[in-house]
């Protein structure tokens, strides 16, 4: 399994990243950009074409974020998971064909928290207090945020 899993990965911009322990095994999905694919917890469309393409081929899977399992029966031949490898492939050529014609919808975390692109150490935030806020602090003194006032019961 391990083989096709890294035919995948080599073949396929939106298959970003493979690994496998056993038959136990998962694919990250990527963006054109290298991103993963969507964020976590969130609808995507990308994941929509990829899931129905698959129901198609009569792969049935496992998507938990934008990481998608294999787990295939303990009986398994190496002919079958050749087999089915080859329609995941089918699969993922129409993700990629998907993927190609999209602008990158995530925002990487330096954008969202607005760093100039600069080396992580040498950073410098254009929002004053973005990663204060981000980290629990007070914009302006950079101690740890006050804990909100207790409720009287």
């Amino acid at each position: 399994m391990s083989e096709e899993i890294a035919k995948l990965v080599a073949k396929h911009p939106s298959a970003k990243a493979g690994r496998n322990y056993g038959l136990g095994a998962g694919v990250d999905l990527g963006d054109r950009h290298g991103n993963f694919l969507f964020n976590m917890h969130e609808p995507s469309v990308g994941l929509e074409v990829l899931r129905s393409d698959l129901k198609e081929e009569g792969v049935i899977t496992l998507f938990r974020g934008h990481h998608m399992h294999f787990a295939p029966p303990l009986i398994i031949t190496p002919e079958e998971i050749r087999e089915t490898f080859e329609k995941i492939d089918r699969s993922f050529t129409k993700l990629d064909e998907y993927i190609m014609n999209q602008p990158c919808l995530r925002k990487s975390f330096d954008e969202k928290i607005g760093w100039e692109g600069q080396p992580f150490l040498s950073a410098k935030p254009k929002k004053k207090g973005a990663l204060d806020k981000l980290m629990g602090k007070k914009a302006s003194t950079g101690q740890p945020a006050a804990p909100p006032p207790a409720v009287a019961a």
